[in-house]
């Protein structure tokens, strides 16, 4: 996991929803056969903040139990569903960035161009990243 210092606390302009508790119950239930955005929270000395943001296409509950058994320090998620893969890419793409990607987050690696979409104009949607060929 980063440094606690470069995690930030949930922002209210990310739009998503109420905050779960994590456990496969609850992905289960709020989340199946959800496609959309997700944050995975974590605790760490008692602040709550996004330590993973992450989308599926058809169903977030199997992202998040993944995730659940991958990081024990995850505690709570909360998630935005979208009207398609595409709308969720581009949304998991501000949500990273807004979050400090690989600085700020635990994610490995800037969020994947959907399947299909390779080289077909689909670009990440924040100016100046470099996979915004666009608006570098």
């Amino acid at each position: 996991m980063a440094d606690i210092k470069r995690f930030r606390r949930y922002k209210p302009e990310s739009r998503g929803g109420q905050m779960h508790r994590l456990t496969e119950e609850n992905a289960e239930r709020q989340t199946w056969r959800a496609c959309g955005v997700y944050w995975v929270i974590a605790t760490l000395d008692g602040v709550q903040v996004v330590a993973y943001v992450g989308r599926s296409k058809s169903n977030i509950s199997d992202r998040l139990i993944k995730a659940m058994d991958r990081h024990g320090d995850y505690t709570h998620f909360r998630f935005r569903r979208t009207a398609n893969e595409l709308t969720a890419f581009r949304a998991e793409c501000v949500e990273f960035h807004r979050y400090g990607g690989f600085g700020g987050l635990d994610n490995a690696k800037h969020p994947p161009r959907p399947g299909g979409h390779r080289g077909h104009g689909v670009m990440c949607c924040v100016v100046g990243c470099p996979l915004n060929k666009r608006y570098r």
